[in-house]
């Protein structure tokens, strides 16, 4: 999985999430994380078709919400996005939420799917500790990635030291706090002491 990787929330389903996609392929982006609830992984797919990058060499991160949490609404879930991408299969498959009721359900949905190799990877996004517990306690694999937000002013320690000790591999969202942190005086004074931008000591 890439380091750094371009975050498609709040991407407008339009021909600029298009152009933005390509020129972050451009850049050297390989990792993109979209969701079936965004609405523009049709956009996400046509961008990255676009740039004639061979398919092995991008991560490609999608989501189901667990209100679609039954076996078969899951698949159907799983077609519509990789339909949606024009890819066939997807490197990293989260569950959106813990919210719905069904997420045990939708996880052993997305094992099954990882065991067809239609997913490489299967993880969860926002799950806390009682979460992940749940799923060690139901005796299934736990997920290789949790996706949660974190940054300097969220450091959410319990479920980070929970995903170590259990070898879940976080992945960041919003580790900028959506620009915030950029104009931040004391990650300023960081950035000005060790020579460096406020986005690189954020992303430290």
């Amino acid at each position: 999985m890439p380091f750094i990787g371009l975050g498609l929330y709040q991407a407008d389903a339009n021909p600029w999430t298009v152009q933005l996609v390509k020129l972050a392929v451009k850049e050297g982006y390989r990792l993109f994380d979209t969701a079936q609830i965004y609405g523009n992984e049709y956009e996400t797919g046509k961008g990255l078709k676009a740039s004639r990058i061979p398919r092995q060499q991008l991560f490609i991160t999608t989501k189901v919400y667990t209100t679609a949490g039954e076996r078969s609404q899951v698949l159907r879930s799983f077609g519509e996005s990789l339909h949606q991408l024009m890819v066939d299969y997807i490197d990293l498959y989260l569950i959106h939420a813990p919210q719905g009721g069904h997420v045990l359900e939708a996880y052993h949905t997305l094992l099954e799917l990882q065991s067809q190799g239609r997913i490489h990877s299967v993880g969860v996004s926002n799950f806390d500790v009682q979460h992940l517990e749940a799923i060690r306690r139901s005796g299934r694999p736990l997920p290789a990635v949790n996706r949660i937000e974190l940054h300097q002013f969220t450091q959410q320690r319990p479920i980070v030291d929970y995903c170590r000790r259990y070898g879940i591999a976080l992945m960041a969202y919003s580790p900028l706090t959506r620009g915030s942190a950029l104009n931040d005086p004391f990650i300023i004074q960081l950035a000005s002491k060790y020579r460096c931008t406020p986005a690189q000591i954020s992303l430290r």
